[in-house]
């Protein structure tokens, strides 16, 4: 008998030490059990404590949010919608299927919106050194967004201290931005204008839209722009790795977390999802519904919808407090 509970002894302290930490785990979390606290996602949201809803509604924003949204819509006005839309965007009306993304229906039918696309098909993301509040950085955004295509963008806003001092480092204090390293092909670019050839002659048919043309462009941006976010740094703890980003230009949404993203100096990596976009079907396939703005944070395995909720997140786990004292 003796011989029996030595050996089972070890055992029966182990079952009951896992038992009292599950108790302890499912306390802790507000009785949601263990298995979500193996979630790091879930696990983050609760230490955070974010006040915001982060159910996703979409065009929904509470009134004292409307004010914010309408200046974050300017831009978009200024420049006629550019980005908004996908190269060759078509829409048609087909047979109700729920599996399908649609941007409306009406009884047994929906308004399918699809693009004719580019030529090439892109492997890697692109690589975008570029800052919010710059004309020339949004004329390259608009490109990127109209093409559907996917790019990593390293935020250089006025005070940068990571990606900003990193090019002029590299090419000297001329240098300006937006800067372009495309690791497909291996081509790197400075200059709006020959960014733009470039993309819609390597992922297009060529032809660049008249929205894009011409000097009006960088005027009408900068217009767009003015009394606008993401333009200068914040004090910030910028994560390792770069956060997942799906969104568009032109969506004033989208348009307040990317600035966010810019004076916190957050790398991210844009799906781009303009309407027409294939990016839309992708979406809904992958994460059950559409849309933007949407985050995946694989530092933290944080997902979320919403812009409020967005913004607090960043605030809360990378934004660091201003202060004015220098010395203790």
């Amino acid at each position: 008998m003796r011989v029996i509970v030595f050996l089972f002894f070890p055992l029966i302290c182990h079952g009951l030490v896992n038992k009292i930490i599950d108790d302890m785990k499912f306390r802790f979390l507000g009785g949601k059990g263990v298995a979500e606290e193996l979630d790091p996602g879930a696990s983050t949201l609760q230490f955070l404590q974010l006040e915001s809803d982060i159910t996703p509604r979409p065009f929904s924003a509470r009134p004292e949010k409307i004010p914010g949204l309408f200046l974050a819509s300017i831009p978009a006005l200024s420049r006629l919608g550019s980005g908004v839309f996908a190269i060759g965007y078509k829409a048609r009306l087909t047979p109700k299927d729920d599996s399908k993304y649609t941007a409306g229906a009406l009884s047994d039918f929906q308004l399918q919106e699809t693009c004719d696309g580019g030529r090439t098909l892109q492997i890697k993301p692109l690589l975008i050194y570029e800052f919010e509040s710059c004309p020339f950085c949004r004329k390259v955004r608009e490109a990127v967004s109209m093409l559907s295509l996917n790019a990593t963008y390293f935020p250089c806003p006025k005070g940068g201290s990571i990606y900003r001092p990193a090019i002029k480092g590299k090419f000297g204090n001329q240098a300006t931005f937006p800067f372009l390293d495309d690791p497909n092909t291996g081509v790197t670019l400075f200059e709006s204008d020959k960014i733009l050839e470039y993309l819609f002659k390597t992922y297009g048919t060529g032809y660049i839209p008249w929205l894009l043309k011409g000097p009006i462009v960088p005027v009408s941006a900068a217009l767009g722009l003015v009394w606008q976010g993401g333009s200068s740094r914040r004090s910030s703890n910028p994560p390792a790795l770069p956060l997942e980003f799906w969104g568009y230009e032109g969506s004033p949404f989208c348009k307040l977390v990317r600035e966010r993203l810019c004076e916190y100096e957050i790398a991210h990596t844009q799906v781009s999802c303009p309407r027409g976009s294939p990016n839309r079907q992708l979406m809904l396939s992958k994460k059950g519904r559409f849309q933007v703005p949407y985050i995946e944070d694989p530092n933290t395995g944080v997902r979320l919808w919403e812009t409020e909720a967005i913004l607090e997140y960043l605030e809360k786990l990378y934004g660091v407090e201003e202060t004015t004292v220098k010395y203790l």
